[in-house]
């Protein structure tokens, strides 16, 4: 997996999130269990660092900025999967007084903080977090041969396990009084229609250059 999906390398974080749904708790033990895929990790990330010293790599402070639109334009493809590309492109200013990156992070990390501090969104907290860790490595891919993109779709594919099963959690509380096996069709109705988010319509937001920076990873290889 980890020579197929960056993402991967939060595996160690992921099975923590799921020692939490499983009340483990932290310990030797727990933590123990964690360490060759730690180790794995780690030897990854550092060939993923080296391999692009000499190509655009992405700032840790544009890839906080970038979270939030991330973030919100991935889910936003899941409740209205319109409008697809391979890649967003960006072309505003990069900078914390654009509100159009800062308001929608800012949200998305007070909204993440507070399940964890809030006892009552705290049933929530392991599968956000599961989604928000699986997620984050694609914030560091924000630039590509010089340009600015948003995000891909396909970077979320693994991340979205965590809120595949919140929605699966509403969705059975909401129908609460229906039997079980009508519960199993609404749900399973409903989470299908994100699956055109899979369908990728190549070209829809793409600028002339764009098609270059798709295949800047597979020149570098």
């Amino acid at each position: 997996a980890l020579l197929a999906k960056a993402s991967i390398v939060t595996l160690p974080a992921l099975l923590l999130c799921i020692d939490a749904l499983q009340r483990r708790g932290i310990s030797w033990e727990v933590l123990r269990e964690k360490i060759p895929f730690a180790l794995l990790s780690a030897l990854f990330m550092v060939i993923a660092i080296v391999g692009k010293a000499n190509t655009s790599h992405t700032d840790a402070s544009i890839a906080f900025l970038f979270s939030g639109q991330a973030t919100f334009l991935t889910l936003q493809h899941i409740v209205w999967p319109m409008h697809l590309s391979v890649l967003y492109p960006y072309e505003g200013m990069i900078t914390v007084r654009n509100l159009w990156l800062t308001l929608p992070t800012l949200g998305l990390w007070i909204i993440a903080l507070g399940t964890l501090l809030l006892r009552r969104l705290r049933p929530i907290a392991p599968w956000l977090w599961f989604f928000l860790i699986a997620y984050a490595p694609s914030y560091f891919t924000v630039m590509k041969a010089g340009h600015a993109y948003i995000t891909s779709d396909r970077y979320g594919y693994i991340a979205l396990i965590g809120i595949f099963v919140l929605l699966t959690l509403a969705i059975y509380h909401c129908c609460s009084p229906l039997r079980s096996s009508m519960k199993i069709v609404i749900i399973a109705f409903i989470l299908s229609g994100s699956m055109p988010l899979i369908d990728q319509h190549f070209g829809a937001n793409l600028r002339p250059g764009d098609v270059a920076a798709l295949g800047f990873g597979y020149r570098i290889i």
